[in-house]
C-alpha cells in the first residue's frame, strides 16, 4: 500500500496531456525546511515548506498543518490555514503534482505514506472540534476511518471514544466501538489490550465471554498492563474457571502490585489479613494497605488505620519500616509471541513541541452490567475535550534486570506459573 501512493504520485507527476514527461523536481529546498525546523525557525521554514507544499510535497503540508494547529514556534495559530494544509496532504496521491519523492530520500514512500494518514487524522480531530472547518461529526468520522482503516491506531482510538460515548450527530454504538478497540488491540497496543478484556467480561458490544476476557488480559499483562494483572487475580480469585484459586490470584495481585497497581495492593492487604492463598500475617496486611492509600485508594486508609489500632506498637513500626523501604520489583513473564506489539507509522514531521502521550483506549462505562468479578479495573480515559488528542509530535527526522529485594520488603505473594 505504501508503494502504491508512491507510484500513484510519481505517475501524476509525469502524466500530461496523455503524452509522458520528465516529472519536475519540487523547486525548494526540502532540506533546509528540514534544517530550519530543527533548529526551531519556524518563521524561517514556513516559506521554504509553503513552495514545497504548492509542489505536492504531502510531508510539507503536513508539517504546515501541524504548525498552524499548534502555533509553536512564535507562529499564531490559525485553524483555517491548519485544515487546508491537512486537507492536501490528506488527499495524497489524488490530485496532480509536481512532486516527485526525490527530495524526501530512500524513504520518500512510508514519509508520503505516514503524512497522509497523519493529516487525516488531524483534519479529523478539527472537524469534531469545529476548528477551522464547520463542526461535523460526521466529516470527523469519515477522516477517523480513512486513516483508522490504514491502521493508524491514534485514529482508531477516536472512533472507539466516538461510538462508545457518542459525539455529536453520532449516537452510541458499542458493538461498533468494540470492533475498532479489537482491531486496535490486535495491532499491539497493550491498553486496548486490557480494555477489550473488559468489554468480553462485561458484554460491552460484544457477547460475555470470560475465557475470552481471561485471553485479553493475559496478553496484556505479558506486556506489564498493570491493570490487566488485576483483572487476572479478580477472574482467578472469584473462580471464573470453575474454582476459586487465591493462590493464583495472590500471584497476579503481587505483579500488578510491583507496577503500583494501588488495587492490586489493596485486594493482597484483603487477602493476608483473611489468610485466602497466602500465609496469614497482620503485618504484611498492613504494609500492603499502607502502600493502596499511598497509591491513591481511599478505601485503603479505613481498613490501615482499623489494622494499626489492632496491633501493637511494635508489629506497626515494623510495618511502617517495610512499607517506606519497599521497591517494585522487575515481571519475570516471558512474553509470548502473539503479545509482542507492533509499532504504528511515525508522523513525518519535525515541528519543534512537548510530547504528549497516546490516547489510551476508553475505559469500559461504568453503567454497563458487570459479570464476575465485579470490577474490572481499566486504563483511564480522558474526559471528552473540545478538540481530541493531538497526534504525538514527529520524531526528528531518522538516521538511517530486576530489582534486587530490599530489607524490609514486603513478602511476595507464592509464585505460581500462569497457564497459557
Amino acid at each position: 500500500m505504501k508503494m502504491s501512493l508512491l507510484r500513484a504520485s510519481l505517475l501524476a507527476a509525469g502524466l500530461a496531456g496523455g503524452v509522458w514527461v520528465a516529472p519536475t523536481p519540487a523547486l525548494a529546498d526540502y532540506r533546509a525546511a528540514e534544517a530550519a525546523l530543527r533548529s526551531n525557525d519556524v518563521a524561517g521554514a514556513i516559506p521554504l515548506l509553503e513552495d514545497e507544499a504548492q509542489h505536492g510535497n504531502p510531508v510539507a503540508a503536513y508539517n504546515l498543518g501541524k504548525i498552524y494547529e499548534s502555533g509553536n514556534g512564535g507562529i499564531q495559530k490559525d485553524y483555517v490555514k491548519a485544515a487546508t494544509w491537512y486537507r492536501q496532504a490528506a488527499e495524497v496521491g489524488s490530485m496532480p503534482t509536481q512532486f516527485d519523492g526525490t527530495q524526501l530520500g530512500s524513504q520518500a514512500a512510508d514519509l508520503i505514506f505516514a503524512a497522509q494518514l497523519y493529516a487525516q487524522y488531524g483534519l479529523a480531530r478539527l472537524y469534531e472540534a469545529g476548528r477551522g472547518v464547520p463542526q461535523d461529526s460526521n466529516e470527523a468520522v469519515r477522516w477517523y476511518r480513512r486513516a483508522g482503516d490504514q491502521d493508524l491506531d491514534l485514529a482508531q482510538l477516536q472512533l472507539v471514544r466516538i461510538y462508545r460515548q457518542g459525539s455529536g450527530a453520532i449516537a452510541p454504538d458499542l458493538a461498533e466501538s468494540t470492533k475498532w478497540l479489537e482491531r486496535v488491540a490486535q495491532g499491539g497496543n497493550v491498553s486496548a489490550m486490557a480494555d477489550l478484556g473488559t468489554a468480553y467480561l462485561q458484554g460491552i458490544g460484544v457477547e460475555k465471554n470470560a475465557k475470552t476476557a481471561h485471553d485479553w488480559y493475559e496478553r496484556a499483562a505479558a506486556l506489564g498492563n498493570s491493570d490487566a494483572l488485576y483483572n487476572l487475580g479478580l477472574l482467578y480469585q472469584s473462580g471464573y474457571s470453575g474454582q476459586p484459586d487465591p493462590i493464583r490470584a495472590a500471584d497476579y495481585y503481587n505483579r500488578a502490585a510491583n507496577q503500583k497497581n494501588g488495587r492490586a495492593m489493596l485486594a493482597l492487604g484483603d487477602l493476608y489479613a483473611d489468610g485466602e492463598g497466602v500465609p496469614h500475617n497482620q503485618i504484611q496486611a498492613l504494609v500492603w494497605y499502607e502502600l493502596a492509600a499511598e497509591n491513591g485508594r481511599a478505601e485503603a486508609i479505613a481498613k490501615r488505620d482499623a489494622l494499626t489500632r489492632d496491633l501493637p506498637e511494635a508489629d506497626v513500626d515494623q510495618a511502617n519500616a517495610m512499607a517506606a523501604s519497599w521497591q517494585p520489583q522487575g515481571d519475570r513473564l516471558s512474553l509470548p509471541a502473539n503479545a509482542l506489539p507492533s509499532s504504528p507509522p511515525s508522523a513525518p514531521a519535525a515541528v519543534p513541541e512537548t510530547t504528549a502521550p497516546q490516547t489510551a483506549a476508553p475505559a469500559a462505562p461504568s453503567s454497563a452490567e458487570p459479570a464476575q468479578p465485579a470490577e474490572p479495573a481499566t486504563e483511564a480515559s480522558p474526559a471528552p475535550d473540545t478538540l481530541p488528542p493531538a497526534a504525538p509530535p514527529p520524531a526528528a527526522f531518522k538516521p538511517g534486570a530486576d530489582a534486587a529485594v530490599s530489607p524490609g520488603q514486603p513478602t511476595a505473594a507464592p509464585q505460581q506459573t500462569p497457564e497459557q
